[in-house]
Parts: structure tokens; C-alpha cells; sequence
């Protein structure tokens, strides 16, 4: 079974469905190396000119990184490097010439939300469920949430929304600015039509230079080498290793000086 599925949308767009619906999508290191791998082979197609991310299954863009492979990491240097790939596949998105659009119906949790806030449109549906719970498990966003969560929505909320670890609906994700569409799921297949067809009507060098020039002054690899150097540190603390324990273990994590 394919990890990502592409689907034409259009004369311009392809749509790339994340396809572990069983694991709600879960950003497995296999899924991510396949989406940037078939990410870069679009854009090499000079007809190309927009990329819908979506998941399969209706429940989840994504429900964040596979965290049984981040149990797995057994050293500092193997939780940068996981950080490093994960930040260097998003960021390409957000330099590449293609106009992203991330559908969020259901979970957006973890690296499933990083993945819409590196892309240049986000849908969603009232239902949706988006956060960023990493604090929970003793651990932080590894791939770019720290620094494009407040840019999109403010320092204040994003602070809130990272330390609290609280989940938003889509309704509320409208009113922050972190989407640009809130609507019923009977009616996403049509808002993505429309987005699509809107933007296939503009001119694909101009589209492209207005990415580029908005995105000049947001990406700094500086932070987001910060960003790693830290998930890093953190994958080595008795916090980290309490967290992920208590997830498998479906418990809630006791944070203490012992």
C-alpha cells in the first residue's frame, strides 16, 4: 500500500492523500521521506502549479509524528537529525514555487498541524480538532511549529496554544487566522474545487513571486535550527521519557522533581 497517493485536481493541482488511515495518518519517517520524494517529482512538472495535502479516511490530516518511531531514538544526535528532516521536508514546501493547501478535517495534532502551517492555504471543517500537544509528553514541536504557529496567529494565542497544549475547532482556527475556510465536510470537496479553480485562473510566475516575496522575511533557518537543538535536548530528559510512556500506556503523565 502506497504511503501517498496522488490525484489530479484539475488541469493545474494534484492532490496527495496521506494514506495510513488506520494510524490516522500518523507522519511515520517512511511517509515523510515518500511525500517529499513525490512532492519534488511535481515540481519538476512545469504544469503543476498547486499541491493539495489531504488524509485518507476522513478522521485526520494528520494526528502528528508516528511516536513509536520517536520512542525509538536512543541518542541526541539521532533526535536532531529526526528534527533537522522533518523541518528541512516543510520548509521546502514553503520556498517551493507550488501553492500549498492543507485540507484539516478531523486531527491536526502535532506534526499533523506543522504540516498545515507550512503550507500557504489551510481548509478546515467546524469539526476539526488542532493543537499542538507536545508539552504533554515532555517533549516540544520538532518541525517548525514553534516559530510559524505565532506568526499566524500572534504570539499571545500561540503561546497559550503551545504551553496548554489545547485543542481548537475549526470555528476557532477561523477566528485566529490559522485558516483561510471553515466549513461543513459535506462541503469541503467544493471549497478545495473552488480554491483550485480560483488560483488556476491567476498567473502561475506572478502566484509564485508573491510567495516568495511574502515568505522572504518569514523563514529564518536560524530559529529552526533552535527548534531542533531543543526537541533534541528535551528527547534526553526523564520528562520526555515519562510523557511517551504514558502515552503508550494510555495514562496521564506525572511531571515531578523525582
Amino acid at each position: 500500500m502506497a504511503l501517498i497517493e496522488v490525484e489530479p485536481l484539475g488541469t493545474y493541482a494534484s492532490r496527495l492523500w496521506l494514506n495510513r488511515p488506520r494510524a490516522l495518518n500518523a507522519l511515520s519517517p517512511a511517509l515523510m521521506l515518500d511525500l517529499d520524494e513525490i512532492f519534488r517529482r511535481l515540481e519538476m512538472d512545469p504544469k503543476v502549479r498547486m499541491v493539495v495535502f489531504q488524509g485518507r479516511g476522513g478522521k485526520a490530516l494528520a494526528v502528528g509524528a508516528d511516536l513509536k518511531a520517536v520512542a525509538e531514538i536512543s541518542s541526541g544526535a539521532e533526535a536532531l537529525t529526526y528534527a533537522a528532516q522533518g523541518q528541512a521536508i516543510f520548509q521546502h514546501f514553503t520556498q517551493s514555487r507550488l501553492i500549498t493547501i492543507a485540507v484539516i478535517q478531523g486531527y491536526a495534532l502535532g506534526g499533523g498541524l506543522e504540516l498545515a502551517l507550512a503550507c500557504d492555504l489551510r481548509l478546515a471543517t467546524h469539526s476539526a480538532k488542532i493543537g499542538l500537544p507536545e508539552l504533554g509528553l515532555g517533549l516540544i514541536p520538532g518541525f517548525g511549529g514553534t516559530q510559524r504557529l505565532p506568526r499566524l496567529i500572534g504570539e499571545s494565542r500561540a503561546l497559550w496554544m503551545l504551553l496548554s497544549g489545547e485543542t481548537i475547532d475549526g470555528d476557532q482556527a477561523e477566528r485566529y487566522g490559522l485558516v483561510n475556510w471553515v466549513g461543513a465536510a459535506a462541503e469541503l470537496e467544493s471549497a478545495i474545487a473552488s480554491t483550485v479553480e480560483i488560483l488556476s485562473q491567476k498567473a502561475p510566475q506572478a502566484m509564485a513571486k508573491v510567495k516568495a516575496l511574502v515568505r522572504s522575511q518569514a523563514e529564518t533557518s536560524m530559529a529552526l535550527k533552535q527548534e531542533a537543538a531543543a526537541f533534541a535536548e528535551l528527547m534526553k530528559t526523564d520528562d520526555a521519557k515519562k510523557g511517551l510512556q504514558a502515552f503508550f500506556d494510555r495514562t496521564i503523565p506525572k511531571f515531578d522533581d523525582d
